[in-house]
């Protein structure tokens, strides 16, 4: 049994995906742990709120490379509704610019890519693109890095471990998975940090209600849209190594929001996935057989976000959304938006995940796994992890890699 040497918590920041992991690891080995929670609900941006007697998912959804993912078996256990989605296999409405060979064009892009002594973006490599080609990989690029073409890194925008085409939704259920990995865990919602500094014994960490907690050790776990806020550094992050704050201005943070949208039934065509002729709103989801309600789902990009105005209010994607909805329902009411998401907006989040902007690499996520203030400070995240970023399986991965190196580190010290 590892324990913390000063007799001090491990004060871990955030009570999301790794910081779960981290917490369940360290209280295992009997070392004690305290989560700090900004907002009133666990789970970061693993969101669900309720409606009716269902449950919408505001963020992360996908269970990627499903059957041999580390949540299969709890997923399965609780009872928890999946869908297989077959983007390659949605169904096309008319207008609707496709062409999968591009993949073709991109392994292209990718050699030329490497041979070029500095990265730049994705885009400039992709030449002589079709229209349908560009489009289709505009709504890739959008819908799986949360980011354009423009933006991301031509050397490194796919770098990690590939995801076999078994991708699962799951859609009402993540509240329960979630309540199922916080039992036993010491979790204090509602308490953002207001600042962390070093001290002799440790770490002391004060709240904005002005409590103050002292610690052994602290594992910050807050998005990377968060690190990468000045005010944010200045508080949070006390003596962070130079090289830290390059990596972590480096990555990039993307952006991708849901829109949920019902009906008394169903007007729109059932088909699990849709792939419309909307430049913006593209893609859209049939998730009612998920539900029990029904319930249209479609998910915005970077392009969607950038025609709107910051901070967009319901009454914007509305108005956004309208003619992707009549593609679907050509006559009659459309259904009624019942919610969207604000990653972007957020000031918890800043954004939805991690993606590798132009100038950046798997190196900058490793610098960011190395701890600093003598192994007492460490960051955690999918921001953090090389083989799963912008994934629930990176951020899981983050946590157990983080406590298992810190556990190591107190097993050292109580020698």
């Amino acid at each position: 049994m590892a324990a913390a040497p000063t007799g001090l918590p491990v004060i871990i920041i955030g009570a999301g995906v790794a910081g779960l992991r981290a917490a369940q690891l360290l209280r295992h080995q009997g070392v004690p742990a305290t989560m700090l929670e900004a907002k009133g609900t666990i789970g970061g941006r693993m969101c669900t709120v309720p409606y009716h007697n269902a449950w919408l998912e505001m963020g992360a959804s996908w269970l990627h490379s499903y059957h041999q993912h580390p949540f299969r078996t709890m997923v399965k256990k609780l009872g928890l509704r999946t869908v297989f989605t077959n983007y390659n296999q949605a169904h096309t409405f008319p207008g609707v610019q496709r062409d999968d060979t591009w993949h073709t064009k991109l392994q292209q892009a990718i050699k030329r890519a490497a041979k070029q002594p500095k990265d730049a973006p994705l885009e400039s490599f992709l030449t002589n693109l079709s229209t349908s080609m560009r489009a289709t990989a505009m709504l890739e690029a959008e819908m799986y890095y949360g980011a354009s073409l423009n933006k991301l890194s031509g050397w490194n925008f796919d770098e990690g471990e590939e995801t076999k085409n078994e991708d699962y939704l799951l859609l009402g259920g993540w509240v329960h998975w979630l309540q199922a990995q916080a039992k036993g865990l010491e979790i204090r919602l509602n308490t953002p940090v207001a600042t962390i500094e070093a001290t002799k014994a440790g770490l002391r960490v004060t709240t904005t209600h002005g409590t103050t907690l002292e610690a052994c050790a602290v594992i910050n776990t807050a998005p990377l849209g968060v690190l990468q806020q000045p005010t944010q550094q200045a508080a949070l992050l006390p003596a962070l190594p130079p090289r830290h704050r390059q990596a972590i201005a480096a990555l990039g943070m993307g952006n991708l929001e849901k829109l949920f949208f019902t009906a008394p039934i169903p007007s729109w065509p059932r088909h699990d996935v849709m792939l419309l002729n909307h430049p913006l709103l593209p893609l859209w989801y049939d998730v009612t057989p998920l539900l029990g309600t029904p319930m249209l789902m479609g998910l915005a990009g970077m392009g969607a976000l950038e025609a709107l105005p910051k901070n967009p209010s319901a009454a914007d994607w509305l108005a956004l959304a309208t003619p992707a909805l009549r593609q679907m329902i050509p006559h009659g009411p459309l259904p009624t938006m019942v919610a969207h998401s604000a990653w972007q907006s957020d000031p918890f989040s800043h954004g939805s995940y991690s993606y590798y902007k132009v100038g950046s690499s798997p190196a900058d996520r490793k610098t960011l796994q190395k701890p600093w203030l003598g192994g007492r400070y460490w960051l955690a995240g999918e921001h953090t992890d090389t083989a799963y970023p912008a994934n629930i399986q990176g951020a899981w991965r983050s946590g157990e890699r983080v406590a298992k190196a810190l556990l190591k580190e107190m097993s050292l010290k109580t020698r």
